[in-house]
């Protein structure tokens, strides 16, 4: 009786096993790369006006050893011929410094800041975003959209 009951398992088991595998008609494969691929917006071109080094931002942030500021100054444009605003962010922007390693924006509370808004067609916008950096240090100051995909690389000395 105990192996009737087994084997009775066993082949249930293996009856629904079988049943719920074979209903599957659609393809497993991944899409082509063109089909994933989706296409970065660049109607925002970016531009560093003018870089700056200091040890002191304000009198409450001062670098630490071995380390100084990087300020640059950036400019946005809105390049559309369309009538369409297009959000600029000071978080759409990283640095990597020379070593490729990628640092965070250091709070900047000088007045002319980066900020954050629409841009109309034609317009641009200007502002500064600040790094700390091991002194005479350069790198990359990557720019991002608002999903956050790469759409610019400027070399920064």
């Amino acid at each position: 009786m105990k192996k009737i009951f087994i084997a009775l398992t066993l082949v249930g088991a293996l009856t629904l096993t079988a049943a719920c595998g074979s209903g599957s008609t659609g393809s497993t494969e991944a899409p082509a790369a063109e089909e994933q691929k989706q296409e970065v917006p660049t109607e925002l071109t970016y531009t560093v006006l003018s870089t700056e080094r200091t040890k002191e931002l304000t009198s409450f942030q001062t670098a630490s050893d071995g380390k100084e500021y990087l300020v640059l100054t950036v400019e946005a444009v809105n390049n559309t011929e369309q009538d369409k605003a297009l959000p600029y962010n000071t978080f759409y922007f990283k640095f990597k410094n020379a070593d490729g390693v990628e640092l965070t924006q250091t709070m900047n509370t000088r007045d002319d800041s980066f900020k954050s808004g629409e841009l109309a067609p034609g317009d641009r916008v200007q502002g500064t975003v600040v790094y700390e950096v091991a002194e005479g240090t350069g790198g990359k100051l990557i720019v991002t959209n608002a999903i956050f995909q790469t759409i610019e690389e400027i070399e920064v000395q």
